[in-house]
C-alpha cells in the first residue's frame, strides 16, 4: 500500500526526463510501446504509447507487488490499483531532429528535451537538468500502429456488425437453455449472453447490466492494442461500511481460461465509459446503488470469461458468472 501511494504522488513529478546515443525517428517511437523506467525498480513502471502527435502515458499496475498484510489493506490496494489503472496523460509531442518538445497544459508541461538511442532503448534528457534520465525500453506489439489504424478503418463496421449478430444469436440460444439470466435483473438486449448477472457477498451486491467486446480504436478502447471486454454494472451497498463502485475490482477475479499452465487473470484496462468517471470513487449509502463500468484486456475473442467474486470477510468463495464471447 505504501508503494502504491508513492506512485500516486509520483504522477506530479512525472516529467523530470533524460539522455544518451543515436538518432530517433517518429517511426521508431510509434512502432513500439515503451516501458518507462525512472531509475527506481521499487516503484511502478509506466507505459508510453506514441501515435500521430500524441504520447499517451499510463501506469503499469502489474509491476506493483502487493504489500497487504490483511483483508482491509488488500481491498485498499485493489482500489488504488484501479485508480492508477484508469489514469493516463495525453501529451502532445513534436519531434525535430535530436529534440522532442512535450506539451500538456494540465501538467504545466511545455519543454524541449534531447532525445537519443542507446542500443534499443530511447533516452530523454531534460536540457535544464542533464543529470536526470528517463529510459524507455521497447515492448513488442502484435501489430504496428499504422497497420492497426488501416485495419480499424476498413473493418470497424464489419466487426461491430458481426459482434452484434453473434451476441444476438448467443442470447437466443441462452434463453432456450437451463442456464439463463436472472429474470429479476434483466441485462441490456445488446449484451453478450451471461449465465447469471447478479453476485452477492455479505456486504455488497453486483448486478451486471451489459457486457460487450470493444474492438481496438472504437469508443471506449481508443488507446488500447487489444480488444477489451467492457462490463457495465451496478453496485449496491447492503452494509454500514463505506464502499464505492471500485469495490468491484477488489472483490472480483476475471479469468479467461485459455492457458494450459496458469490461471489467466485478465488485466484491467482504461474505463470504457467516461459517463461514470465522477462516481467511480463515490461512497454508496447503505441500501443505495451506483452504476459504473470496467474493462479488461482480452487474450482472445472466443474463450468465455469467468468472473469470480470472493467475500474476504466470510473467507469463502461466492458466486461466479460466465460471459459467453461466442
Amino acid at each position: 500500500m505504501k508503494k502504491i501511494m508513492r506512485v500516486i504522488l509520483l504522477g506530479s513529478s512525472i516529467f523530470i526526463l533524460s539522455a544518451c546515443g543515436s538518432k530517433v525517428t517518429k517511426e521508431v517511437l510509434e512502432a513500439n510501446q515503451w516501458e518507462v523506467n525512472f531509475g527506481n525498480d521499487d516503484e511502478a513502471k509506466f507505459i508510453a504509447d506514441f501515435s500521430d502527435d500524441v504520447m499517451n502515458l499510463s501506469f503499469d499496475t502489474s509491476s506493483l507487488a502487493s504489500e497487504a498484510s490483511n483483508e482491509w489493506e488488500e481491498i485498499g490496494e485493489g482500489l488504488a490499483k484501479s485508480f492508477l489503472g484508469n489514469m493516463s496523460y495525453e501529451v502532445k509531442y513534436e519531434l525535430k531532429g535530436d529534440s522532442i518538445h512535450l506539451k500538456n497544459k494540465g501538467l504545466d508541461l511545455d519543454n524541449s528535451f534531447a532525445i537519443s538511442k542507446k542500443g534499443t532503448d530511447v533516452i530523454f534528457t531534460n536540457k535544464k537538468n542533464k543529470d536526470k534520465t528517463l529510459v524507455l525500453k521497447p515492448q513488442k506489439k502484435d501489430k504496428n500502429k499504422k497497420a492497426q489504424k488501416k485495419e480499424r478503418e476498413s473493418s470497424a463496421t464489419t466487426t461491430t456488425s458481426l459482434t452484434k449478430s453473434s451476441s444476438e444469436e448467443s442470447l437466443k440460444q441462452s434463453s432456450e437453455s437451463e442456464s439463463i439470466v436472472n429474470s429479476e435483473s434483466p441485462i441490456d438486449s445488446d449484451s453478450l449472453p451471461i449465465n447469471n448477472n447478479k453476485m452477492k457477498t455479505k456486504d455488497l451486491e453486483f448486478t451486471i447490466n451489459k457486457a460487450s467486446i470493444i474492438p481496438v480504436g472504437e469508443k471506449g478502447n481508443e488507446y488500447g492494442d487489444v480488444p477489451v471486454l467492457a462490463i457495465w454494472y451496478t453496485t449496491t451497498n447492503n452494509s454500514d461500511r463505506a464502499f464505492s463502485p471500485l469495490a468491484w475490482v477488489s472483490y472480483t477475479k476475471v479469468i479467461q481460461d485459455n492457458d494450459p499452465n496458469k490461471v489467466n487473470e485478465l488485466r484491467v484496462a482504461s474505463t470504457p465509459d467516461e459517463a461514470f468517471l465522477n462516481d467511480q470513487s463515490a461512497e454508496i449509502k447503505k441500501g443505495g446503488s451506483l452504476k459504473s463500468a470496467v474493462a479488461y484486456e482480452l487474450s482472445d475473442e472466443t474463450t468465455n470469461v469467468e468472473i469470480k467474486i470472493s467475500d474476504y470477510f466470510e473467507k469463502k468463495e461466492a458466486e461466479s458468472v460466465i460471459i459467453k464471447l461466442k
